[in-house]
């Protein structure tokens, strides 16, 4: 999706406030979503991983790599947010600058992964607190 939920496509780009989530309720939301129908025709919608999730951050520096999918912070002068704008336009920052992956911390059960659009990064973060939220569709 290229906005976050709680936000709608209009006019060439994403209006509206994301809603924010705790872990396991962007889980169920996107299930949620695939049983009210669906969204753009289609009802495989879920949180991506960790993987998936990190393939969006763009460091505009090119520090540590353009398109990081390290996990590692972006370096050098870069723009906020750190995910490619004309395909992504109008992500929340810096206040929901955090969107969910499906990944769970394997060492913390209370634990799981997150992106943090606002620094390019991606760590842990504990599930009862809250982050946006953006699907991808099809099988993991």
């Amino acid at each position: 999706m290229r906005c976050a939920l709680g936000q709608i496509w209009q006019g060439g780009t994403c209006i509206g406030k994301a809603k924010e989530y705790s872990w396991q309720a962007a889980l169920d939301a996107a299930n949620a979503l695939n049983h009210q129908g669906g969204y753009a025709g289609y009802r495989d919608w879920r949180v991506p991983t960790i993987e998936e999730l990190l393939t969006l951050v763009y460091c505009s520096s090119g520090q540590p790599k353009t398109w990081n999918d390290t996990g590692k912070l972006c370096e050098g002068d870069y723009e906020r947010p750190t995910i490619y704008q004309p395909a992504f336009p109008n992500t929340p920052m810096p206040i929901v600058g955090f969107f969910w992956s499906s990944s769970p911390s394997a060492p913390n059960a209370g634990v799981a992964w997150l992106v943090d659009f606002y620094y390019g990064s991606g760590h842990a973060f504990v599930k009862g607190n809250f982050g946006a939220v953006r699907l991808v569709r099809g099988e993991q």
